[in-house]
This record gives structure tokens, sequence and C-alpha cells, in this order.
């Protein structure tokens, strides 16, 4: 009964990992979201979210503020 637990894990491992950095970024969304957490994280503005050096307060800064942080 215990030996199914490892190759459950190794199996979820695995299916988890298989094509884990095989695409690139989605779209235009996914791209600004990353640039505008970019430029949170290096300016160590976490304040007032800012894409090309202009505001943007298009979306809740939250999920931003999340990304920079990550």
């Amino acid at each position: 009964m215990t030996r199914p637990a490892p190759l459950l894990l190794l199996l979820a491992a695995l299916l988890f990992f298989f094509a884990l950095g095989n695409h690139e970024l989605q779209g235009s969304t996914e791209a600004r979201v990353s640039g505008i957490a970019m430029a949170m994280h290096l300016d160590n503005d976490w304040v007032v979210p800012r894409l090309f050096r202009e505001p943007f307060l298009e979306k809740p800064p939250l999920s931003l503020w999340l990304d920079a942080g990550a």
C-alpha cells in the first residue's frame, strides 16, 4: 500500500516538469505585465506601477506586486 505513493509522486513531478520552459510569453498582456513587474523591482518603486516610465493605472496593482515580488 505504501508503494503507490512514491510512484504517484514521481509521476506527478514528471508531468509537472515535462514542458516547463518550452513556451514563450503568451500574447501582449503577459509581456506587458512582466515588464511592469520588472520595472517595479529594478526601480524599487512599489507604489505606482509604470510602463515605459508612465504610470500604469488601468489595473489594480496587487497582481503586479505579486509578480514583482516573485
